[in-house]
């Protein structure tokens, strides 16, 4: 198996597709065959337009990288808050749309897994020095006892940890680097000590009982990873997940609710509810990536073209008047729809978000290769490192050639 980058399945795994089939799409109706002439022209101008989307999908992939190259702090942390000592040696632009320090964990996590979904390990590729010092960071920060990632602090530390986990694992998958292995059996035993018996997770350790989708969501891609790069798992924690995700989806709409039947993805008061939860299906995204991840077929699960159908109905759109950019919504939209496959599902959502992602990105001094944080909900708490490591995994999908992954 490879890692979930590598097959591109998660929004940062690679292993994610390669234990997972993309059902095939639907037979789309087939039209007139047109005149030779005309078929070639149209081809040829069709070919140029994606030769062209491509190179610029490229050029910002490598604007993006580059960006979180040189905002990696000495000690291999990305610092969300105030973007190490080399924000003052390359300007103050960068050091806007800061995040909260709390989560340094969580957004290491998500640009090594960036790196890593580009090619790069620990020991190969263009930016091995920055994963291997990334994941370095992540093990000092690790709990010999406990095997918790970062400290037990707020609402935010199994995100934190859940998402640090997933960058183990999928380092460790890679490499097979004794180094990484005990730390990632560690990380991923802290996530099963956190569920709760018969259900998923939410924020407490030990669980009190609570589930949320959310949560859920990277715990599932986290055990995921590590169940493909061969490490110990409980199967007992896919079927809570999946009876979790069935208990808080409407089997008419498909709509996934975050810690309910019906309840809309979360805010915060006074700090993001401004920003409106009916611009996006985040939680019905994640609920369809993991479903892929579980094993389950929407050839015989029909709640899962449900599921798609629903983000298909809010594809992604850089609209900061509107308040519906979403990028977590993206990450994770991308990563199920391109499972999903298809002229109707993905090529859709493919699209829309290269368009609202690529059109995005900061050009201009310091922030080239960056996307602004304070435009999304949850930018406030990863700033601009959140923003730009979820813009490359978005993009990192779409690298994927366009046919079935993981099939056996």
């Amino acid at each position: 198996m490879k890692p979930l980058h590598m097959t591109a399945f998660l929004p940062f795994a690679a292993t994610l597709a390669a234990c997972t089939s993309r059902a095939p799409a639907a037979p789309e109706p087939q039209p007139e065959p047109a005149p030779v002439q005309q078929a070639a022209a149209t081809t040829s101008d069709s070919a140029e337009k994606t030769a062209k989307q491509e190179v610029r999908r490229r050029q910002a992939l490598n604007d993006g990288l580059e960006w979180l190259r040189w905002h990696q702090s000495d000690d291999g942390s990305w610092d969300c808050d105030g973007f190490m000592a080399n924000c003052g040696k390359l300007g103050s632009t960068s050091c806007q749309d800061a995040g909260e320090a709390v989560n340094d964990v969580g957004t290491t996590g998500l640009a090594v897994l960036a790196f890593l979904g580009d090619g790069s390990t620990t020991r190969d590729g263009a930016y091995a020095e920055q994963v291997a010092k990334g994941i370095k960071w992540l093990k000092d920060k690790q709990d010999p006892d406990s095997g918790l990632i970062g400290e037990k602090v707020g609402h935010a530390f199994l995100y934190n940890h859940a998402i640090a986990s997933l960058a183990m694992c999928e380092a460790y998958c890679f490499t097979k680097s004794p180094l990484i292995r005990k730390s990632a059996q560690d990380a991923i035993s802290y996530i099963t000590m956190a569920r709760n018996p018969y259900g998923a997770w939410r924020y407490d350790v030990p669980p009190s009982g609570d589930n949320d989708t959310s949560v859920t969501g990277w715990c599932v891609f986290a055990l995921k990873s590590a169940e493909e790069a061969g490490l110990k798992i409980d199967p007992e924690a896919f079927r809570g997940a999946a009876s979790w995700f069935d208990e808080v989806t409407d089997p008419v709409t498909g709509r996934c609710g975050y810690d309910s039947l019906g309840s809309s993805s979360s805010r915060i008061s006074r700090v993001n509810e401004h920003f409106p939860t009916d611009k996006g299906e985040a939680m019905s995204a994640v609920a369809l990536a993991c479903r892929f991840l579980l094993g389950q077929d929407p050839r015989k699960t029909p709640v899962m073209a449900k599921h798609a159908d629903l983000l298909k109905s809010k594809l992604p759109k850089w609209d900061p008047d509107g308040l519906g950019i979403d990028l977590y919504y993206w990450y994770y939209g991308s990563y199920a729809m391109y499972q999903m496959g298809g002229e109707q599902h993905w090529d859709v959502w493919n699209k829309a978000m290269q368009s609202a992602v690529v059109d995005s990105q900061r050009k201009d001094g310091d922030a080239k290769g960056s996307w602004n944080a304070t435009v999304d909900p949850w930018g406030f708490s990863g700033g601009r490192v959140y923003s730009t490591a979820l813009g490359l995994l978005c993009l990192e999908a779409s690298s994927r050639p366009a046919k079935l992954v993981g099939a056996r």
